[in-house]
């Protein structure tokens, strides 16, 4: 799964999963369209949805 189909299991919109996280929605899209995030951001969303930084960083790429 990659970071959009992680986010929408959890039935959640950039916006809200944003707000939950305190980061911003644009990150999000970024991320969900293959740019590298921050490690500080990596790290937030890696342990919301209970994976490690380098298994979110391999779902990006799979994005590619």
């Amino acid at each position: 799964m990659n970071l959009r189909e992680l986010r929408e299991s959890k039935g959640l919109s950039r916006s809200k999963l944003a707000r939950i996280l305190g980061i911003d929605a644009m990150t999000i899209y970024n991320v969900e369209k293959g740019k590298r995030p921050q490690l500080r951001t990596a790290s937030v969303l890696a342990n919301f949805f209970g994976i490690s930084i380098e298994e979110l960083r391999g779902k990006e790429h799979e994005q590619e």
